[in-house]
């Protein structure tokens, strides 16, 4: 159902970022709580709450964090509030929005992240028009089905496939698998599909989550940082691997060693769109090879969202095969 009348309110979840910055005297530096936030926005008498969950740059965050978001929005859904808007840095942006996405149940609140690529003592700043485009997201009937999206420049991004595609542009987020889901044009969010999927896993309480490392492969690279990462035991294992899934045939003896060791390993490809392959190539080091050496594919997600995916299945106890059928 879509959001009108005056009673309706959005909670605003500031989470500090580039969107609450301002010129300080050695450069950006955190200046706007969700007050200041709400008040750069006109919302058409739906009163925006704000909380205040953080105030830093989006690379400050941890575990906790992200924690203390995903139970805030269930009390947000609680609370009977008709949507939640977090505003955070564009740096780590997706992966917040994917955690939500696996710890919070989606259909039935609209659940919008944005941010800024310019700051607001830049003349470009993007921040006020990037939360009035999340207003009018959360505002839309179909938002709650679509599961946590990030919305930036006017474009509606779900959390499996937004991804920072830029450094430092105004427009810097794709969806390299499928493009934006919908676009925000005169002040209205108009959603073409919903997702086939759905990420949820788990809600996940504590303070903190399951170490899970990320090595990346390149071409003739030394196994020894594998190895290193390994002999430290972490819970879990990402690699991000060539192609549709592989690795150099020097990584064997590591992944044994993690085998070994019962580290599950996940095996993502390091290209910016497409899937990991399951059942084409058997040589050492490619997709047939390492599922038999207990390597999981990770389908169609990058290495820090099956990070994620991986951290939510081992704290829910979901086993690692049943949370990656993912393609």
């Amino acid at each position: 159902m879509a959001i009108h009348g005056e009673n309706a309110s959005i909670r605003l979840v500031a989470m500090g970022g580039t969107i609450a910055f301002a010129s300080g005297q050695d450069g950006a530096e955190p200046a706007f709580d969700g007050s200041a936030l709400a008040r750069t926005v006109a919302t058409d008498g739906i009163e925006l709450e704000p909380v205040d969950l953080a105030r830093m740059s989006s690379i400050g965050l941890r575990d906790h964090h992200l924690l203390a978001l995903a139970r805030l929005v269930e009390d947000t859904i609680e609370d009977g509030s008709a949507g939640v808007i977090v505003t955070h840095g564009t740096d780590t942006l997706e992966e917040t929005a994917y955690f939500l996405a696996l710890t919070c149940q989606w259909g039935r609140i609209p659940i919008v992240l944005t941010g800024a690529m310019r700051h607001n003592g830049d003349a470009a700043s993007d921040g006020p028009s990037n939360l009035r485009a999340a207003v009018a997201v959360v505002r839309s009937s179909e938002a709650a089905r679509v599961g946590p999206v990030v919305v930036m420049a006017d474009e509606i991004h779900t959390a499996r496939f937004v991804t920072k595609y830029h450094a430092a542009r105004i427009a810097a987020f794709r969806s390299p698998a499928n493009g934006p889901i919908g676009h925000v044009l005169e002040g209205e969010a108009t959603i073409w599909y919903r997702p086939a999927y759905t990420d949820h896993l788990a809600r996940i309480d504590g303070e903190r989550l399951p170490r899970v490392e990320i090595v990346t492969t390149s071409l003739a690279a030394s196994p020894d940082a594998l190895q290193a990462v390994i002999d430290t035991v972490p819970d879990g294992l990402v690699i991000e691997g060539f192609g549709g899934g592989h690795v150099g045939p020097e990584f064997l003896d590591a992944l044994a060693s993690a085998r070994h060791r019962g580290i599950p390993t996940i095996v993502t490809s390091r290209c910016a769109d497409g899937t990991t392959l399951r059942r084409t190539y058997a040589v050492p080091g490619t997709e047939i090879d390492l599922q038999q050496r207990g390597a999981v594919m990770a389908g169609a997600l990058s290495a820090i969202k099956a990070r994620l995916r991986l951290a939510v299945a081992i704290a829910a106890g979901v086993p690692v095969g049943a949370a990656f059928p993912v393609q």
